[in-house]
């Protein structure tokens, strides 16, 4: 994706949580971690987003669990991930 503009790639996504996680990093200047559950895909993502004058850099991840199914079995991150690995 590396020069393209993400809405021309993904238009389902304006609007979403992910949409406004972008503007807000780029309208402040600082990094933001959002990790929502996208519909248009059935699946939970988490996007490390790092902001510059000149745009944005986000690092996408997937998981088949989002953080409502680690908060309800009582894990946190560290433990969700040492339970799914190990």
């Amino acid at each position: 994706m590396i020069g393209k503009h993400i809405w021309t790639e993904f238009p389902e996504g304006r609007g979403q949580p992910f949409h406004l996680a972008y503007e807000k990093a780029m309208a402040e200047q600082l990094p933001v971690t959002i990790e929502e559950y996208y519909a248009p895909w059935d699946r939970w993502f988490e996007n490390r987003i790092y902001p510059s004058p000149n745009g944005l850099s986000i690092f996408f991840g997937s998981s088949l669990f989002g953080v409502g199914w680690r908060n309800l079995m009582g894990c946190n991150r560290r433990s969700y991930l040492l339970l799914a690995l190990g």
